[in-house]
């Protein structure tokens, strides 16, 4: 636990020193300004709908979607005039009430009662698809109190059960399903909420429990007044190595499998090295590794810290964020960070 709490420590002094964070006195609350990402309010308000998040978001995507649906916002809310907060406007009984089945009571639900088509030939009855909504608010970079904008995520299931067994939803189900009731939530909004602000909405197809990769983002529609524009999103992930990865991205397989070799031939002891990369229309743009070595001193893991992060330097990767931890026995020793666009690289002692 100490190690962790020190490893957050270093990576938020890394991120504040890498960013230029500036505090600044804005009436009762402090903003932390960070180049290139959203400034944040503090004290940081708590979301009322967290519970409901923490029971029923899988722990990928519990991180995973909204940090992503962050960086999608970043198109329709301007990092420079806009703060970053936790969604404070719907409450964990909001989402228990917008999750219900369709009905004259429930006119605002995203899951809709009836026969649903899951293909040509199959259709099951009063299917629960939607199951949790994630929410980010903007604030006025000049004037906290100024609302200027809300991000959700309309979550949904990639399977639905009936008495015959599960069946998988293609993303193109998923899309058209969640474009035909984005209008419900953002009358939700409207109307019940009393929010007057552009809304923009994402469609995510969540990883099921038993799923090893993260769920992905399907679709957005953005709503600024009487304009709406909906666009499909085409995200991936896979891990390396993997047929999934190297069907996506040779490239990056072959830059992987460099590394992995050369880390087998450093140290004699097993190695094991696991990539995850996250790809926008099949480029990739950030690779997470995590290198788990059996290392007998701190000599050995330093000098395999400084060989990995000489392997980074080296290595065809200029255009993707790197992440890396080096670990032994799951106790992380080391972190390293690259930017995209450069070479330049980080190195954190945490041992």
């Amino acid at each position: 636990m100490i190690k962790k709490i020190i490893l957050i420590v270093l990576v938020l002094m890394l991120v504040g020193c890498s960013t230029n964070e500036i505090d600044e006195e804005v009436g009762n609350v402090s903003i932390i300004h960070e180049v290139g990402d959203y400034s944040i309010i503090t004290p940081h308000e708590v979301s009322m709908a967290r519970y409901w998040h923490g029971d029923y978001l899988s722990r990928y995507d519990a991180i995973k979607l909204p940090k992503n649906l962050k960086d999608f916002s970043k198109e329709y809310f301007n990092v420079k005039s806009n703060l970053l907060s936790s969604g404070l406007v719907l409450t964990k009984e909001d989402i228990i009430t917008l999750q219900k089945r369709n009905s004259e009571e429930n006119s605002y639900s995203l899951n809709m009662s009836g026969e649903f088509s899951v293909s040509d030939v199959i259709k099951v009855i009063d299917p629960y698809i939607v199951y949790d909504i994630v929410e980010l608010d903007f604030y006025d970079s000049k004037n906290t109190d100024l609302l200027t904008g809300i991000s959700l995520s309309i979550v949904m299931h990639s399977t639905v059960n009936d008495d015959n067994g599960e069946y998988e939803l293609s993303d193109d189900i998923l899309f058209n399903y969640a474009s035909s009731v984005s209008d419900n939530l953002y009358n939700y909004m409207k109307d019940v909420k009393q929010i007057d602000v552009p809304i923009y909405i994402t469609y995510f197809a969540s990883s099921e429990k038993n799923s090893t990769l993260p769920g992905v983002f399907i679709g957005e529609k953005y709503y600024d007044n009487e304009k709406i524009t909906e666009n499909k999103i085409n995200e991936k992930w896979a891990y390396y190595p993997s047929n999934l990865g190297k069907d996506i991205d040779p490239n990056l397989a072959s830059e992987f499998d460099l590394i992995k070799k050369s880390l087998h031939n450093f140290i004699p002891e097993s190695t094991d090295i696991v990539g995850l990369a996250h790809f926008i229309d099949d480029q990739c743009d950030t690779l997470e590794i995590d290198i788990n070595t059996q290392a007998k001193t701190y000599t050995e893991i330093d000098a395999m810290a400084k060989y990995v992060n000489q392997l980074i330097v080296e290595a065809n990767l200029v255009d993707i964020e790197v992440i890396i931890e080096i670990k032994m026995f799951e106790d992380t020793y080391f972190t390293i960070k690259k930017e995209a666009q450069s070479h330049k690289t980080v190195v954190i002692d945490v041992s």
